[in-house]
């Protein structure tokens, strides 16, 4: 039986037994006692909710660090390297970041795994022209502790990149420390001798073109502006939309002014979101954008983000409690795992409820930061026809109350 239907059997069953002893449990006094009804509950298969927990419990931890495949599969991406086939060295380095542990692993090469591929990730960005992401992993690598011995390789690599990158007085700054790991390195005197050429070269060689170019990391955020500016009354919408609440429909906006199609008229950041499984692959797990250079999970290798910034947030909020029952939350729906990242991320955060003078047309009570642009789409918006990568909490639609 598929893992889907077994869930849906699951909850099928949980609620028939709820129900059928609904009387006792309307009748206990406190969310404590309540908890302990439900953990009684004869679910599955004769056996209680407790009981199931305790079961799923001794499978964690499953998360597929492995030292060992690490390096093998860096290896193997050294000699597509080697071979001048990039792309495929590229992905092979990927895997393998996503194999190293964070933390020092049993044979203490767990971290030294993980700096080994990002540099040498780094070097296969710096081929295909992607020196920003270069730069990336080029300051995650020294991050994860990259060995002294080999530091040359990377101060080397990190000043072209700056020079291209048009952070002319940045990469200067680094030419010193450059040369001196170098004339450090244990490597023939002729391959130093090349090294120091192409650093006193470099910055001759940029392009006004290059000289010009923005030098920072992060991308501008486009985040839509709403139309008439923000209401004062109603969180995160338009200033063109009052709340209402009307016999036979409830709770619902209605529009002040008028709109042209395509107007934005809330902008709102979700309190909880969660990526739909196809997109595993290809998308940030918390910011929800395409992910180009992936940064993995510090604890398992199955979650993706697109930046440090995003692996921390999520393990800060959330992940840090999923990661070793991910493979186990796989098997739950989407609104099963949503309803569990929203219990999770109200603890992390433990804030207040929002203000009783500003209404919220959804469940969010702060606005948008500069990573997140709509409950579904975060830093890009989805083109017409496009499903939204994400499912979050649902904006409170005209007929809801």
């Amino acid at each position: 039986m598929a893992t889907s239907e077994r869930w849906k059997l699951f909850q099928q069953s949980c609620r028939k037994e709820l129900g059928r002893r609904l009387p006792e449990f309307s009748g206990l006094k406190s969310n404590e006692e309540r908890a302990k009804f439900c953990l009684q509950l004869d679910c599955w298969e004769g056996e209680t909710l407790s009981q199931l927990i305790e079961k799923l419990q001794s499978l964690k931890g499953k998360v597929g660090k492995s030292t060992d495949r690490a390096n093998h599969l860096r290896d193997k991406g050294n000699t597509a390297y080697k071979a001048q086939q990039f792309q495929e060295a590229f992905t092979l380095y990927t895997n393998s970041i996503s194999y190293c542990p964070e933390a020092l692993s049993s044979d203490g090469n767990g971290t030294e795994c993980l700096s080994l591929a990002l540099a040498n990730r780094s070097a296969v960005l710096f081929q295909l022209q992607e020196y920003k992401l270069c730069l990336q992993d080029i300051l995650a690598s020294i991050d994860a502790g990259y060995p002294e011995s080999l530091q040359y390789k990377l101060l080397h690599r990190k000043v072209l990149v700056l020079f291209k990158l048009g952070r002319t007085e940045d990469a200067k700054k680094e030419v010193k420390d450059a040369l001196e790991a170098i004339e450090r390195a244990d490597i023939p005197e002729n391959r130093k001798e090349v090294m120091r050429k192409e650093l006193k070269s470099a910055g001759r060689n940029i392009s006004k073109q290059e000289e010009g170019k923005e030098g920072g990391i992060e991308e501008e955020v486009n985040i839509p502006k709403l139309q008439y500016g923000e209401s004062q009354q109603v969180a995160h919408a338009s200033v063109g939309v009052e709340m209402r609440r009307e016999d036979g429909k409830g709770r619902l906006l209605v529009a002040q002014k008028e709109f042209e199609p395509g107007s934005v008229l809330i902008v709102e950041q979700p309190y909880a979101a969660v990526l739909l499984q196809k997109h595993h692959p290809t998308h940030c797990h918390t910011c929800v954008t395409p992910v180009l250079v992936p940064h993995p999970c510090r604890g398992c290798q199955y979650v993706q983000y697109c930046s440090r910034t995003c692996e921390e947030q999520a393990w800060r909020d959330y992940h840090s409690h999923e990661c070793e029952h991910w493979h186990l939350l796989q098997m739950v729906d989407t609104f099963g795992q949503l309803s569990l990242r929203l219990l999770l991320t109200a603890a992390a955060r433990d804030e207040k409820p929002p203000s009783a003078s500003m209404e919220s047309p959804t469940t969010a009570d702060k606005p948008l930061s500069a990573g997140m642009e709509s409950p579904t789409t975060a830093d890009k918006p989805l083109s017409a026809g496009m499903e939204s990568p994400t499912t979050a909490d649902k904006p409170l639609s005209a007929e809801e109350k």
